[in-house]
């Protein structure tokens, strides 16, 4: 059976928010002894659910699977990564300096949907000098 758009659409929704909540875990890993208390602090937060909008708070165990499982998830990846990737427009100074402006843009606004995010570091990309590498999405593996 295939998937109909709104439901394709409602699991894009909940990859985008639950990247939004872990992503500066992963972008800027806690040290050692430090993990547990930012997702304490993540889950005492107030977040907009990704369908109902509503204000809604998540339990630490589920935060915590979430980064586990984005964790396994990127692991996994560079493990299987033998084929030959297609070549990028980015260099790799390139890619970090994008990571620093979007855990930057993160840590200012950590409301901010995904969409806005990306639109937002796509004006940035504009106003550079160099060609504009891709943009960085969990698809791609950049992050």
């Amino acid at each position: 059976m295939k998937e109909t758009s709104s439901t394709s659409r409602s699991h894009e929704c909940w990859a985008h928010f639950r990247f939004s909540v872990i992503g500066p875990l992963l972008a800027a890993p806690a040290s050692r002894g430090e993990l547990q208390g930012q997702l304490q602090e993540l889950a005492a937060k107030k977040w907009r659910h990704p369908i109902s909008g509503e204000w809604v708070l998540f339990g630490l165990s589920t935060i915590e699977r979430w980064y586990y499982k984005a964790l396994r998830s990127k692991a996994g990846r560079s493990k299987r990564s033998n084929a030959k990737s297609a070549p990028t427009t980015a260099t790799p100074l390139a890619d970090s300096r994008l990571i620093e402006l979007l855990t930057e843009q993160h840590r200012q606004h950590p409301s901010w949907s995904y969409q806005l995010h990306a639109d937002n570091l796509a004006v940035v990309v504009e106003q550079q000098p160099k060609p504009a590498p891709c943009l960085l999405t969990p698809r791609c593996g950049v992050i």
